[in-house]
């Protein structure tokens, strides 16, 4: 009877486990959905959330990093102050470097002061001779008068250099020069006679990026297309329209009136006669025309010798 009644009850068994491995199969399903939305819940979560158990040492964190961003960009002219003196020093000595045509045209126009056609022709010549030069140099640092220029032909449509002359100096072969040149300089220059720093050791400063490279394509680099246009125009006014300007008529001035007399000051206002009045003191002197001897060159003080004649002594 035992084994008939087991044998009735296997299909209700049967049954039952497939119920619950249908049960057990949807779960699954249900739980293979992404719950990223609850995930980004969690987040804004406080009460047993990440954020309540590291928020103190996030703070100090942040107040440590922006407290030191702070310092590394706006006090770095004062913790840096070698360095940025340095590359102020390196900025300026590059605005010293630029060319200025007034010096040598000056000469020039004293060497050749005639004008009559020839002269003038030279003179002219040399003008645009120094100002192509100069647009040549700073056509190699300057990306302004690069996107200006940039071809060396745009030189003849500007004016500044002609036909004959571009092909002139198209011919120079300089190839080969420069290609020996670069090796033998090169000889030297990879000489790697200081050890290179460790890696970890080094520390980028933002000090001085501008400054390092004043003739870039920001508003506050050197304008040298202002300062070229500036040089044609006042290189050609010396050496064309200066020289054919009539001179003053020479008249009898003040001093030529009295160039035979005495050279009397130049007046003073009110003012600066209070301050002409205290003359330069002489403190120390040794005597002139005396021997040679060490004990005549002693010194004294000028109250007790205004009779003798003196000499600074330095």
């Amino acid at each position: 009877m035992m084994i008939e009644d087991r044998i009735r009850q296997l299909p209700s068994q049967l049954e039952n486990r497939q119920n619950s491995s249908q049960r057990d199969s949807s779960s699954r399903a249900e739980m293979t959905i992404s719950y990223s939305g609850n995930f980004c819940g969690l987040l804004l979560r406080w009460k047993g959330s990440l954020w309540r158990s590291v928020w103190k040492e996030l703070l100090i964190y942040l107040v440590m990093y922006y407290s030191i961003r702070v310092f590394y960009l706006i006090g770095i002219d004062y913790i840096f102050e070698d360095d940025d003196d340095r590359d102020k020093y390196r900025w300026w000595r590059q605005f010293e470097c630029l060319s200025w045509p007034e010096d040598i045209l000056s000469m020039l126009c004293t060497v050749i002061h005639a004008n009559d056609e020839t002269s003038q022709r030279r003179r002219h010549m040399i003008a645009r001779y120094i100002n192509l030069s100069t647009a040549l140099a700073w056509r190699d640092i300057s990306k302004k008068i690069r996107l200006r220029f940039p071809n060396v032909s745009n030189f003849v449509e500007a004016g500044l250099l002609t036909e004959k002359e571009y092909e002139a100096l198209e011919n120079i072969n300089v190839a080969a020069l420069a290609t020996y040149a670069f090796f033998f300089f090169a000889l030297f220059g990879r000489q790697n006679l200081i050890p290179e720093m460790k890696a970890g050791k080094e520390i980028d400063l933002m000090v001085g990026q501008d400054l390092m490279r004043p003739f870039g394509l920001d508003d506050d680099d050197i304008e040298l297309n202002y300062i070229l246009d500036r040089n044609i125009a006042t290189s050609f006014a010396i050496v064309n329209r200066l020289q054919l300007m009539n001179l003053p008529e020479l008249e009898d001035d003040h001093f030529w009136k009295h160039k035979e007399g005495k050279i009397e000051p130049l007046p003073h206002t009110i003012y600066s006669r209070e301050l002409a009045e205290h003359r330069p003191k002489l403190h120390s002197y040794v005597r002139v025309g005396a021997s040679e001897d060490t004990n005549s060159h002693s010194l004294a003080s000028c109250i007790s010798n205004d009779k003798e004649k003196r000499h600074i002594n330095w």
